[in-house]
């Protein structure tokens, strides 16, 4: 049980290895997870001799202790009640809560399952070109409808229904559909599939080719700067910045009038543990990621015909151990207030692998509405995505928190091209992840239980370079490497500016 993918695929390599095989366990759900779920189907779909396996477990177990005054229900697990022995959270590992709400996880393991898939094959601006594959073991796709939805990022271009042709069980299809409207702008189509009535599945699929984005600021004002013994303060009619020369951090941000920062700006390369964590977090913690402290060795300002660029180069290191990783960072501006922030980091490879790379902007905005482009509605992450798909989601900060029994990471949403939250105003080169929430990375961690959790009164927004995947190596294997931030050296880029109007 729980062997990895690598072991599934070459298994019948072995002459010896006659006999089919199925897992008993091979994904674990306990809480923020599992992740890596599609590639384990990918391998059982790809020789009838792998016969499956199971995900650990159905449900969440724990004893009902009645509301608390926060209106949470009290959900007690190991070691609540004084008993010893006891094996703390480890029985609360299904895909669904103790009263049977669906975890994430449920929903994307699902979709993972869904008999019924499509693979684009080809498409022009007024036809795509899909093949359709049943992966049902005995029953033809006879009566199985196909509503299909083309966006690009403003607006629906084409909608419509149809029924997949008759597919034997395990044979595929070729299928052309011819759209309505021609194709403009950066467009995914999405299939949702449905039998009887009731959904089995989605796809969805990118008709246009990825590219970097050029991020750019505007000549449309002057911008001054100011150096102290301590900080550089950058000013414009429409902003007041304050970046510290010892902490390498923009450390005050008022814009348009208001100070848009709750507190200081941060670095993070830490997670609050995941369940499936808790065996690499040992290393995390041995590391120091949880704890680096910005050394800064140097900071100049020079002027760029649009306004003012300030560059840092420091290094991130906790306290008795060596660095963990070596940053040279600019940060331009315009007279706007839009700042792009240019990250080259050289990771130091005796160090694990890291769980993210991000800035922390804690936001003092009253206003907590979002919107972003990228996966969602759920939660998503490299490895655990599959439940989602690409479109425009809005809502409040808070509903983007994903309120687990032991509070963990959560929530985060992953490759986002731009993003909206309050009055801030997030776009990439290239999509990044983003994660909001009321509680803190410690305050996360500290916590047992979801209502013993405390709330800040302000938005902490961290906008990542990546976030590794969840997995499930609390009993599985490691995290696969593709879900790993595994490079020595990476660039990153991104801009961040606020919205006048917005309090």
């Amino acid at each position: 049980m729980y062997n990895d993918v690598g072991y599934l695929k070459s298994y019948f390599d072995d002459e010896e290895n006659v006999k089919p095989l199925f897992m008993c366990e091979y994904i674990h759900s306990m809480g923020n997870g599992p992740g890596d779920i599609e590639e384990y189907i990918e391998a059982f779909r790809s020789d009838e001799r792998l016969l499956g396996g199971c995900s650990w477990e159905w449900c969440d177990h724990a004893v009902d202790a009645g509301e608390g005054p926060n209106g949470l229900r009290l959900w007690h697990y190991g070691g609540d009640s004084g008993e010893f022995p006891d094996d703390g959270n480890f029985c609360m590992d299904g895909l669904v809560f103790p009263d049977r709400t669906p975890h994430v996880g449920y929903y994307e393991y699902k979709n993972c399952l869904r008999p019924v898939r499509s693979r684009l094959v080809s498409f022009c601006d007024d036809s795509v070109e899909l093949e359709f594959a049943n992966f049902y073991d005995f029953s033809d796709t006879l009566g199985i409808a196909v509503t299909y939805e083309v966006k690009n990022e403003k607006e629906r271009l084409d909608y419509g229904r149809f029924h997949l042709p008759v597919i034997p069980s395990g044979e595929k299809a070729m299928y052309v559909l011819r759209l309505s409207s021609r194709l403009s702008g950066e467009c995914h189509i999405k299939l949702e599939y449905e039998k009887n009535g009731s959904v089995i599945g989605f796809d969805q699929h990118r008709l246009f080719e990825e590219r970097r984005k050029d991020l750019y600021l505007v000549d449309c004002g002057k911008v001054d700067i100011r150096e102290t013994v301590d900080e550089f303060i950058i000013a414009s009619p429409s902003f007041e910045y304050r970046f510290s020369k010892g902490r390498g951090v923009f450390t005050s941000m008022v814009c348009h009038g208001k100070e848009r920062l709750a507190r200081p700006m941060s670095y993070t390369i830490y997670r609050a543990p995941t369940d499936n964590d808790r065996k690499i977090n040992v290393q995390w913690k041995a590391a120091g990621f949880d704890r680096p402290q910005v050394h800064v060795y140097s900071t100049s300002y020079d002027t760029t015909a649009e306004g003012v660029r300030i560059s840092a180069v420091f290094s991130l290191v906790p306290v008795s151990l060596q660095r963990i990783a070596e940053v040279k960072a600019t940060y331009e501006m315009d007279a706007s207030g839009k700042v792009i922030f240019n990250f080259d980091v050289m990771r130091n490879t005796v160090y694990p692998d890291f769980p993210r790379f991000g800035i922390v902007l804690p936001l003092s905005d009253e206003d907590d509405g979002y919107e972003y482009y990228g996966y969602g509605p759920y939660e998503s992450y490299e490895d655990k995505h599959r439940a989602s798909y690409i479109d425009t989601f809005s809502g409040k900060a808070a509903d983007l928190e994903e309120r687990y029994v032991r509070p963990q990471e959560n929530g985060s949403r992953f490759h986002v091209e731009h993003l909206r939250l309050g009055s801030l105003v997030a776009e990439g080169s290239l999509p990044f992840s983003f994660n909001v929430s009321y509680s803190s990375i410690e305050q996360l961690e500290k916590a047992r239980h979801d209502y013993e959790l405390e709330r800040n009164d302000y938005p902490t927004l961290i906008l990542d370079y990546r976030m590794c995947g969840v997995g499930s190596a609390s009993c599985g294997p490691e995290l696969m490497k593709k879900y790993r931030i595994t490079e020595e050296f990476f660039t990153w880029r991104i801009a961040v500016s606020f919205v006048d109007g917005v309090r």
